[in-house]
């Protein structure tokens, strides 16, 4: 995609998953891509890899939760280069489990990273490309991001509110040369779905329940198809991006029949309640 060619670029969580996969392909279509990620050390082993395939990329660490910090990364590359021409929010992190067996500290760091985060990239960036003139921001959301979803509620909420943002400054950004965003990936084959804390359960048990196995069939793709259909995508400046493209049909269903939809998970988390039970009963029997 030669619309990429010689663009300026900053990617939020470039070290892994997602973030990283986008890097590569931008990089493979000619451009010039500042990878930034809290992990510098596994972020630099993968942006010398890339340098050494003659790829146009650089690394910066960066703690998305710092407002001040996000904020001199943007003015920054921008000055450096003369321009910012997208910005790729997709740093972000998830909890695993009931509310009942989380504290507030779980929620806050979801928050923290998955709104937070979006959202001082988001606000710098647009403050930037207001005065320039032009400007894509792209908003990692979630096919939960516009669904419900039990036993991550916070994620679950975090992303609702980042395709609630980016929407909404869509419509405010017509007339300003900026494009917007939102891209509700489903269930993609990252670190985060196996890597994530999960509290007075494990990832395994998680990954078994009776939902996340039906959206893992359904809606499950690679982080490079991901990252592929994600740039087709702001290729054609589209304000919503389903990757895979299956999980329009879940929102769908969702906003034909929500009532229905949230009996049938319901339904499906009390069996993997049940299920749980039982496992536990089997490890510890008395």
């Amino acid at each position: 995609m030669s619309i990429f060619k010689n663009k300026i670029c900053i990617v939020t969580g470039g070290a892994q998953g997602i973030g990283h996969s986008l890097c590569v392909e931008l990089a493979r279509h000619g451009a010039y891509v500042v990878m930034a990620d809290i992990n510098f050390k596994q972020l630099e082993k993968e942006t010398q890899s890339l340098l050494e395939k003659g790829l146009k990329v650089m690394a910066v660490e960066l703690d998305v939760t710092d407002e001040s910090a996000f904020k001199s990364i943007i003015q920054e590359k921008a000055g450096e280069y003369g321009r910012l021409d997208y910005l790729f929010n997709v740093a972000g992190t998830a909890v695993v489990g009931e509310t009942q067996d989380l504290t507030i500290d779980h929620w806050t760091k979801v928050f923290d990273v998955n709104l937070n985060g979006v959202a001082y990239g988001t606000f710098h960036a647009y403050q930037l490309m207001a005065k320039q003139g032009s400007g894509h921001i792209i908003n990692l959301a979630s096919v939960e991001g516009v669904l419900p979803f039990p036993s991550s509620v916070a994620y679950v909420g975090t992303k609702h509110a980042v395709f609630g943002i980016t929407e909404s400054l869509w419509v405010e950004a017509a007339d300003m040369g900026i494009d917007l965003t939102v891209v509700c990936p489903g269930f993609i084959r990252t670190p985060m779905l196996t890597d994530s804390e999960a509290v007075n359960t494990s990832m395994d048990v998680w990954r078994g329940s009776f939902l996340v196995v039906l959206f893992e069939k359904l809606a499950a793709a690679t982080a490079d198809t991901c990252a592929k259909m994600i740039l087709k995508g702001v290729a054609k400046k589209k304000a919503i991006v389903f990757t895979p493209k299956i999980g329009w049909l879940f929102w769908l269903n969702y906003r034909i029949w929500p009532t229905g939809y949230m009996r049938m998970l319901r339904f499906f988390h009390r069996m993997d309640r049940k299920r749980i039970k039982k496992l536990k009963g089997t490890a510890n029997p008395s």
